[in-house]
């Protein structure tokens, strides 16, 4: 997820408050010295989820339409995976 770093953050904070870990978000954004940030930079928080799953990549700050229309052919594509492992998953089950 994209999140707007606010006057006071720092990546510690911002790691405790969406469960993540510095060096995630160093990894994800390309940080190499957390000093680097500031108010109003927008960054990728790489945040665990339950399991296995579609893997984007970071959107990168400062990204034009080109990157924007990528993103979305990207979960796109994703979205119509997910819905062909339903359908299989709702054959094997009977539940269609």
């Amino acid at each position: 997820m994209n999140y707007v770093i606010q006057p006071g953050d720092n990546l510690w904070s911002i790691a405790q408050r969406f469960g993540t870990t510095v060096q995630a978000i160093m990894q994800a954004n390309r940080i190499s010295d957390p000093s680097q940030i500031y108010a109003g930079l927008t960054i990728f928080i790489p945040i665990p989820g339950p399991g296995p799953g579609p893997v984007f990549p970071p959107f990168p700050p400062g990204g034009g339409v080109g990157d924007v229309q990528r993103r979305l052919t990207q979960l796109e594509r994703a979205v119509q995976q997910l819905d062909r492992r339903v359908d299989r998953l709702e054959r094997i089950t009977g539940q269609r």
